[in-house]
């Protein structure tokens, strides 16, 4: 059968309440004992190909990834592709044009990691703090959505912030975290990692903010796509058979206390940096590679 698209795949068992297996592949061998294992489970896979994977093949993902994609579409389970925790953008380009189902891009967090300081470490500490939360949240909102609108498909959605107001301003700042707007951590693991690259080099820092403008377009393109505007002619009808209810405390209470600890973070980041920073003193500098004069 073709490849999965790895969303499908993670629709489906959420709709069925159940999970998938997703499993790293280091070469051939692996990846045919995971489609045969998923085969004789009559159960879905997903194959994971990392940037590790690909040095292990001495920088070439054209034969692990053909290799995969080939038992993907002769497997008789569905079966997904997936480039995991890639550093490179070039990589994620090439992963995509050989036909992979979805790619985890962690640019952010390696760049900080990369300028070997304090200052960007720590910042990678805050952000993945951050990023958890806000993540965290916007799964917990997606859920809340998805169990009102019975779709996750965003051009069947429009209109619902008239029917759940409470739900759409959640959602909005969730997304504004995310983007890295002031007042929330995710702002503080932002910048810190860009001062730490700026210190390291001007034209990496430059594209790298640019990194921001697209998470703006997309999130903030999301949030106008399921809540404003007029409701699309599917989500009508499912909304006159089921009446949406805006959320309860039971997605209150949660959706509050993580918006409370991205604030918090927000507004007091030494929570995090300081002791994150007197950690880091002694081994980022003995890591800190000195250029000769």
């Amino acid at each position: 059968m073709p490849t999965a698209r790895a969303a499908d795949l993670m629709s489906a068992v959420y709709a069925a309440g159940t999970a998938i297996g997703a499993f790293n592949v280091i070469c051939l061998e692996h990846a045919e004992a995971i489609v045969t294992g998923a085969e004789a489970a009559h159960l879905p896979v997903i194959l994971q190909v990392s940037e590790n994977t690909v040095a292990y093949h001495s920088g070439r993902l054209d034969p692990i990834s053909l290799a995969c994609l080939s038992l993907a579409e002769t497997a008789t389970v569905p079966v997904a592709v997936h480039l995991d925790h890639a550093t490179s953008e070039d990589l994620c380009l090439r992963a995509i044009a050989l036909g992979y189902s979805s790619v985890m891009h962690m640019g952010y967090c390696f760049l900080g990691l990369a300028c070997l300081s304090t200052i960007g470490t720590g910042g990678v500490v805050l952000l993945m703090v951050a990023h958890g939360l806000s993540v965290a949240l916007l799964f917990l909102l997606a859920t809340s959505i998805h169990h009102r609108t019975h779709t996750f498909d965003l051009s069947e959605m429009g209109g619902l912030a008239q029917k759940t107001p409470v739900l759409a301003a959640f959602f909005v700042a969730a997304t504004m975290a995310s983007i890295g707007l002031p007042g929330f951590g995710n702002f503080w693991g932002e910048l810190t990692v860009f001062v730490a690259l700026w210190n390291f080099s001007h034209g990496l820092t430059a594209v790298a903010v640019a990194g921001v403008v697209i998470s703006a377009i997309y999130g903030l393109r999301a949030a106008a796509r399921v809540f404003f505007g007029p409701a699309t002619e599917p989500l009508s009808r499912v909304l006159a058979q089921h009446p949406p209810a805006d959320l309860d405390w039971r997605e209150k209470l949660p959706a509050l206390l993580l918006l409370a600890a991205l604030l918090f973070f927000g507004f007091y980041p030494k929570a995090i940096s300081q002791p994150v920073d007197q950690a880091l003193a002694g081994p980022v500098a003995a890591a800190q590679i000195i250029p000769p004069r």
